[in-house]
């Protein structure tokens, strides 16, 4: 932007360094949306996770039959 023509403006308004913004935001907001999904989402999806590891070879079957591997 400084090259537009925009000058020192673009980085510092009213003596503020407002450069660091766009360079911060992006990473903290990856962190925070990281933890939000942790605590509002798949935290919520903990009981299918455990139903799944819970299954039994009786709860399954056996879709190749016992002629084709022999």
């Amino acid at each position: 932007m400084a090259v537009a023509g925009w000058g020192r403006v673009v980085f510092m308004l009213e003596g503020r360094c407002w450069f660091w913004v766009p360079i911060v935001a992006p990473i903290l907001g990856g962190i925070v949306g990281c933890w939000g999904y942790k605590l509002l989402v798949q935290n919520h999806f903990l009981w299918l996770a455990t139903l799944r590891t819970r299954s039994t070879s009786e709860d399954t079957r056996c879709l190749v039959s016992e002629e084709a591997q022999s």
